[in-house]
């Protein structure tokens, strides 16, 4: 039994940075802007996606980077399908 909780205590200190990649501190996931421009890139990465494309707005093109929804239900919830 004191095998099996070291174990234990051994894989939950270790994969605990794992899930901690997952948050989502770069992004303001409270904002949504709609953007019209040509897509330049598209970038199929496990486990996430990066959608790159160049938006024109006054007479300057500005680069923009995305990460859409990867899970089925976060694509219905964002009109994706």
């Amino acid at each position: 039994m004191k095998t099996f909780l070291r174990w234990t205590l051994l894989v939950s200190l270790v994969s605990t940075p794992v899930l901690a990649h997952h948050g989502n501190a770069a992004f303001d996931v409270g904002k949504t802007r709609e953007l019209k421009g040509t897509v330049t890139e598209w970038i199929w990465a496990n486990p996430h996606c990066w959608l790159k494309f160049d938006v024109t707005e006054g007479g300057k093109t500005v680069n923009w980077s995305s990460r859409p929804p990867t899970r089925p239900t976060s694509r219905r919830k964002a009109g994706a399908g």
